[in-house]
């Protein structure tokens, strides 16, 4: 398992899809799964840091909130 480099800002669980999403000082966004907890995606964050996630509870989907206002939709 690759952890986050510095503290974990967010997290939260899909549960349809049984995803952890979480989100680190280290402009790291991570998809772990679960029951597993094996790293499924990662994307990096340079330009800009993601202070906030939160899942929908009846879709597959995670909102992710950035420090410069912006929030992204992601399917997983």
């Amino acid at each position: 398992m690759r952890s986050h480099l510095e503290n974990i800002v967010d997290l939260c669980i899909n549960n349809q899809t049984q995803k952890l999403v979480s989100v680190g000082m280290d402009h790291c966004l991570k998809i772990w799964n679960a029951e597993t907890m094996e790293l499924q995606n990662e994307f990096v964050t340079q330009n800009d840091l993601a202070l906030k996630v939160i899942s929908s509870h009846t879709d597959p989907f995670v909102a992710v909130g950035f420090q410069s206002g912006f929030l992204r939709i992601f399917d997983l």
